[in-house]
This record gives C-alpha cells, structure tokens and sequence, in this order.
C-alpha cells in the first residue's frame, strides 16, 4: 500500500507527550487491559509497514524490560517504519495506552521533529522525543539521541470499534535513522466518574472526587455554564457549534496544568487539589476558566495571542459575574482583577521583563478602562458578520486590523492606540513583529 493510501486510511491528529510518571488511579496492578503485547511469542499478528527501504524490524528474545522479549526497529537510513495491530475497543469509551519504548543513536533529518513514537489511529503518543533525552550529542550534521527505557502513556476516545496501533519509528512527515526497541504495551478502559451540567461534562478520577462534596462539584458545574454563556455575550458565538465541552482528567502532561479543546485536558495530578481548594475557598478555578476562554478563540483573524486573549477574555468573564479566581497573589473578585494584572505588570517590572507575554492583556485593560466592553463586543462580531473582509496571516497585522476596527467602534477616540504611553505601543510592536 503506498503511502498515500496509508494517509487516507489514518487520519492523525498529532499530540505531543512528555515523559511522565503513571498515576496508579488510571491503571492499578490488577486492573485487566484491554490488550496488552510483551512480544513473549512473536509478531505474527503485526504488520510492517516502511517509506523508504526495506527495514530491519525484528522480534527479539532479550534486550526488553527486565532483559525480557521485545520488539526493535532500525533505520540504517532516513526514513519511516513501523509495524502496527488492530485493537478492538467499544466506541465511544476513553482509554489509557501505556507502552514504553528506548532508543539508540536517533538522527533526524532536516525538518522532522519525531523520533520514536506509539500512534493510535486519530491519536499520536509521542514517544522518544517525548523521552526527554538522558544523553543529547551532536556528530556532523545530526543530533544523536540516547534514551534508556522510559514510560509513555496517553488517554484517547475510541471513536471505532476498531483501532491502529502503531509502533513507529519516525512519522509520515519526520524521516530518522537509528535504533528503537518497544515492550509492553497496554490499552486499559479508563473508568472515570461522570458529571454532566447544561454545557459541560466532568470526567475526573474516583479519589480525586473524593476531595469535593456533590453539593461543591455542582455548584462549580453550574457557576461554569454562566462562563459559557458569558463568553458568548462576550465574542458572539460558540464553540464547537454549541456541542457539550468535556473537561477530562488525562494520565500525562498535555501540556500544561491544562489544556484547551474538547476535550479539555486537565493534568491529572492537580485535579484533586484544585476540586480541595474550590470546595473550601469557594473560588471558580482561574485555569479552567482560562482554557475554556481559549475555546472561544472563534476567529483565527483576531487572535494575534491566544494567551492574551484567552486571559483578556477571562477577565471580562470574572468582573460580568463577579467571579473569585486564585493568582499568585492571593484570591481576586469581580472588578478586582484589574489590580491582580496591574501587581503582576508592576512584579514583571521589578523583575526586568516589563514586555513578557502577560503584558499585553494589561495594557488591554487600559484599553477597556477608557472605553468600556461595547466596543470590543461589537469589533468580535464585525469579524463574524463579514463586515471584517480581510484575512492577514502576520501576526502584526492581525494585531493591527484588531485595532482599527476596534478604533472604528469607538466614540471617544479616533484611534485606540493614542490611549497606550508611545513607549508602551513601541514595546508591543516589537513583541508581535517578533511573533510567527
């Protein structure tokens, strides 16, 4: 099968993963795995699969965890190869793929950023360039990477009754050589409790439920479905056409504390102390908020900084229904999220970085202290409408069509830019000329 075939018959969607410790409440000793391969027979039941020359994909019977049977690939050139399984899941579940993988001498060719890896069909666990090297080397042209085994896992929906799971060695668009070796490989259902408000669905841990009362959790659901439609009467329109947003507790880093999609990832060793903290403080969880605020990140257009937008929009969300958020600066209510951006512009300040990327968003509350939300309700919905017609692809010029239609819904002044110090308008030039 050639690899447009292959492309056709995998959609991937490619996430990144680091390296991390297994929490024991995803997938306990005596837990049974929906499939599980050791390599303690042989490969029968696996297919091979190469862009470029043959490879050497061989079964071994030492080498693997505890010097016990495993898999190992070798690329004596740049390419891709693999060998993948199909697995049998019930649809619509969430699952954990935990594996491990070690790797020897990998070089990259130019442009690729893969290494060793395990894929699910429509997901991608990213394995040895998630395996933060332990040896990083450089020889001529290439760097060299030396990683012993480590552990990888992921949480994935099962969207088929069936799955691809790939052992691989580089990608369809990362070309390598060297060695990778493969064991113990495990799919486990993930059971997770369910909670379910008008907008939202909670899939968290048992013991990490265990940290909030029924009364607390529900509460917390209902105060983040007025977020939901807050940020709407903010931007004007919904994410994912108005489907139900998952918030899902998941085994790795996704990146974060947490991060924004549908699902939205939430890292499971902070789930229980945050759900501990909104029980007894009764705050409303800034970085939930935050992630679902980069949800609405409606129109690529404006969003010249999702950071700064998902944090500007956050702000108008806490002062429209007098939210308490945790900062590091203690606890912030309603309008009093103003003072918590100006503390830490003064903090970034002192510390010599007065032009870091949190910046923007108080230099946009000066903004908004001058002229109000209207106008930015309006400049969102001028983009949605086609008033807006033009379509930059630089970042600076998305910054700077924001702001000239923003100045065309203002009364009080011409140009909203005359409202920043010039130097403050300088160092935000330069910070968005800087960005791609």
């Amino acid at each position: 099968m050639n690899k447009k075939n292959i492309l056709l018959m995998i959609s991937i969607v490619v996430i990144t993963l680091l390296s991390c410790s297994l929490s024991q409440n995803h997938n306990d000793d005596d837990d049974e795995p929906i499939f599980f391969e050791d390599f303690e027979s042989d490969i029968a039941d696996w297919t091979i699969r190469s862009y470029g020359s043959i490879p050497e994909i061989s079964f071994l019977d030492s080498g693997g965890i505890d010097n016990s049977n495993c898999v190992r690939i070798i690329n004596n050139e740049f390419k891709f190869s693999g060998l993948y399984t199909i697995v049998e899941l019930t649809p619509s579940n969430y699952y954990n793929c935990i594996g491990w993988i070690k790797t020897e001498n990998i070089g990259l060719a130019e442009g690729a950023t893969d290494t060793a890896n395990i894929e699910i069909a429509h997901i991608v666990i990213r394995g040895a360039n998630s395996n933060i090297p332990d040896v990083l080397q450089t020889s001529g042209e290439m760097d060299i990477y030396e990683s012993d085994w480590k552990e990888v896992g992921y949480t994935f929906f099962a969207p088929y009754e069936s799955i691809m799971l790939y052992c691989r060695l580089g990608s369809y668009d990362s070309y390598v050589k060297g060695t990778a070796y493969f064991d113990n490989i495990g799919i486990y259902e993930l059971e997770l409790l369910n909670y379910e408000s008008k907008y939202f669905t909670l899939r968290i841990e048992p013991t990490d439920k265990e940290r909030i009362s029924d009364e607390a959790l529900n509460d917390w659901l209902d105060k983040l479905d007025l977020v939901y439609e807050e940020y709407y009467n903010l931007v004007g329109s919904y994410p994912f056409n108005g489907e139900k947003i998952t918030i899902l507790s998941v085994l790795h880093n996704p990146g974060g504390w947490a991060v924004a999609g549908n699902p939205i990832k939430w890292n499971q060793q902070w789930v229980g102390e945050e759900l501990e903290s909104i029980e007894n403080d009764g705050h409303w969880s800034f970085g939930i908020i935050h992630e679902i605020g980069h949800d609405y990140d409606i129109d690529a257009r404006w969003n010249f900084d999702a950071e700064h937008w998902a944090n500007f929009k956050l702000t108008y969300v806490v002062e429209m229904l007098d939210a308490k958020v945790p900062t590091e600066f203690g606890y912030f209510q309603g309008e009093e999220i103003y003072d918590f951006w100006e503390r830490l512009y003064e903090k970034n300040i002192n510390d010599g970085d007065p032009d870091n990327d949190l910046a923007p968003t108080t230099w946009f509350c000066w903004i908004k202290e001058e002229i109000g939300w209207e106008p930015f309700k309006q400049t969102f919905r001028d983009y949605l409408d086609g008033t807006v017609t033009e379509n930059p692809t630089e970042v600076i010029d998305k910054f700077n069509l924001f702001l000239d239609v923003l100045s065309s819904n203002t009364q009080e002044y011409e140009d909203v830019r005359d409202i920043w110090p010039e130097d403050i308008l300088n160092m935000l030039v330069d910070h968005y000329e800087g960005m791609r």
